[in-house]
């Protein structure tokens, strides 16, 4: 999870608004029309990937990392097989506080 703040936004602030999210997924399954947003846009994410060799080279190599390339065909059809619940259960066992990692990145402007 990432968020890029806009001026005049704290981080502070930003990351309270991002632990009230981790907070409800761990707590609640999402609804369905969030479920079905996501999907799109992994749909959405999937073509674009598949547009030039790089995109596809980059997609191999994750592919790789979560499994297998060979597996790919089967990807959405497993994307769509995830239930609500499966996200929520998903967030209680990974979002958790001790495996957190925060990074506060500040720019400067040049001298």
């Amino acid at each position: 999870m990432s968020a890029t703040l806009i001026p005049g936004v704290r981080h502070g602030a930003v990351e309270r608004k991002l632990g009230t999210i981790v907070e409800t997924l761990r707590d609640a399954a999402p609804k369905v029309k969030e479920m079905e947003r996501a999907r799109e846009l992994v749909r959405a994410w999937n073509r674009y990937e598949e547009d030039g060799v790089t995109s596809q080279g980059f997609m191999i190599g994750q592919l790789e990392v979560l499994g297998s390339r060979e597996t790919f065909p089967q990807f959405i059809d497993r994307v769509v097989s995830v239930s609500p619940e499966d996200v929520r259960k998903a967030a209680e066992a990974y979002f958790v506080d001790r495996a957190r990692t925060t990074v506060r990145y500040r720019s400067e402007a040049p001298a």
